[in-house]
């Protein structure tokens, strides 16, 4: 901080080289004179805020990471349950599983991004998975002068995420004045949201009790506007969401792990039972900068900006949007409370900027009469590599981590294409595992409906010529009919 009084004011910051390159400055410095060893910043007094300086450099930062999930089945019956796993968000997060244990029944990618693995719990038994990878977060700075038009927001985007749900009541009163008042139609999307950060971060009060606290009610943005604390973490993200919201700004929260050494300044305050602590945050769309994620707590309790960026510490583990209640972060499946369930830590070899590919491609019985005519091969693909594979084959689809699927290719083809999580083309080659492939128990209704499906096609055929010889009796016997009769057959043939 500088008094009032202080004339000449200059503050000079050198950041080593081996460093990296930078990911932001905050705030804006007033020179910038790079050196061969140093990145050397200069401040005035009228650049800097009380908040002091924050900067980050590197490519990445990379945390390993093991999660518990804990399932039961009180029925007599074998029931399916689902767990989110920490997800890939494009630009900011990749996810790297070393191994799922046990394999879930079957995978799926949300409208969230999440990734959902389904389980199969026998009849009153419980049953525990462990997850286990490493995380890569990346972190950028926006300017909100060059955000984009509330207009210009995709209307799926605005009819998904403008909802209200039971912690975000948009229709409220209350809420609603406060939006209508921060609303000011000129500015962009990421000026209004900024408003609303401003708002939130100004008008709330942390409560640094809160991790001490054995149960932490959720009370939501309508309680957070009429009462302004003390509140957790949810009460500021559940209000942001519920102003941006009531804008017509898609807004979402994000749950998950953030790493703090200072939790006096970046505290974590969704208290687990057996000393699991998670944090939430937010995120909103603009048209320019897609989701944008930023963190109302900490930029409340730290006074750092954390709106126009967000740091490399926040390692989302499940996203809400569809719903403010669904699907549960990890830390959250307990059934006894007494394992704790959550170990996150900063990675030793943190030189790597993205996680390799490796998949196991086993052949399976070729029992489609059409493969066999077009010389083509099916194979079961494993994603053994663990991380996200999109437009896998150019179909499209997507492969999760650790999970499977058919693809069928020219017999002579080893290759497989596919976009990482840049969104870059490229392509694996592969060698044939011979061993026993690694089969879901969908296997037979893929079989059944291979040979379903060659049959009906013969049927088809068989028809389509039993049909055509059965036309041309009916003509025949037609054209002596109308003969019989004395007329013409060109006359009432047609």
């Amino acid at each position: 901080e500088t008094l009032d009084t202080t004339k000449n004011y200059r503050v000079t910051l050198k950041i080593p080289i081996e460093f990296g390159p930078e990911i932001y400055v905050s705030p804006k410095p007033s020179k910038k004179n790079p050196t061969n060893t140093f990145y050397e910043l200069e401040f005035t007094k009228d650049a800097l805020s009380t908040s002091g300086i924050t900067t980050s450099h590197g490519k990445n930062q990379i945390f390993n990471f093991k999660l518990g999930f804990a399932l039961q089945n009180n029925s007599v019956f074998s029931t399916f349950q689902e767990i989110a796993l920490p997800p890939d968000i494009k630009g900011i997060q990749q996810v790297r599983y070393t191994e799922i244990n046990p394999l879930p029944f079957s995978f799926f990618e949300d409208k969230d991004g999440n990734f959902i693995a389904r389980f199969k719990v026998p009849p009153k038994e419980k049953i525990h998975i462990v997850a286990t990878g490493s995380v890569s977060l990346k972190g950028s700075q926006i300017n909100p002068d060059f955000g984009g038009n509330i207009k210009d927001i995709p209307a799926n985007l605005t009819r998904d995420y403008t909802k209200e749900q039971k912690y975000w009541e948009i229709s409220a009163q209350p809420i609603q004045k406060v939006a209508k008042n921060l609303l000011k139609p000129e500015l962009t999307v990421v000026q209004n949201a900024q408003s609303v950060y401003n708002y939130v971060t100004k008008t709330l009060k942390y409560d640094f009790g809160v991790s001490q606290k054995e149960f932490i009610e959720r009370n939501g943005a309508l309680a957070a506007v009429l009462q302004p604390g003390p509140w957790a973490c949810m009460e500021f993200t559940d209000l942001f969401i519920a102003l941006t919201r009531a804008m017509g700004i898609p807004a979402r929260e994000v749950d998950g792990f953030a790493y703090t050494r200072e939790s006096n300044l970046t505290p974590l305050s969704i208290s687990l039972k057996n000393g699991d602590l998670l944090h939430s945050w937010a995120e909103f769309y603009d048209p320019n900068f897609g989701w944008v994620q930023v963190d109302p707590t900490w930029g409340n309790t730290s006074g750092i900006d954390y709106f126009t960026k967000l740091d490399t510490s926040h390692f989302a583990f499940s996203i809400k949007g569809m719903d403010s209640e669904y699907p549960y972060p990890a830390g959250s499946y307990k059934v006894d409370g007494t394992e704790k369930q959550v170990e996150v830590d900063i990675a030793q070899n943190n030189f790597l900027t993205g996680f390799p590919t490796n998949l196991q491609v086993f052949k399976t019985k070729n029992l489609n009469p059409i493969n066999l005519f077009s010389k083509k091969q099916t194979y079961i693909v494993f994603n053994d590599g663990g991380v996200k594979l999109s437009n896998f084959n150019n179909t499209g689809d997507k492969l999760l981590p650790k999970d499977i699927t058919y693809i069928t290719l020219p017999k002579d083809s080893r290759e497989i294409y596919y976009e990482d999580a840049n969104g870059d083309k490229q392509f694996y080659r592969f060698s044939i595992n011979e061993n026993k492939p690694i089969v879901k128990q969908t296997d037979w209704l893929i079989i059944v409906l291979s040979v379903g499906g060659a049959i009906a096609l013969c049927m088809i055929i068989y028809y389509l010529v039993t049909h055509s010889m059965d036309l041309q009796i009916l003509h025949y016997r037609l054209v002596r009919r109308l003969r019989g009769q004395g007329q013409s057959p060109n006359q009432r043939l047609k």
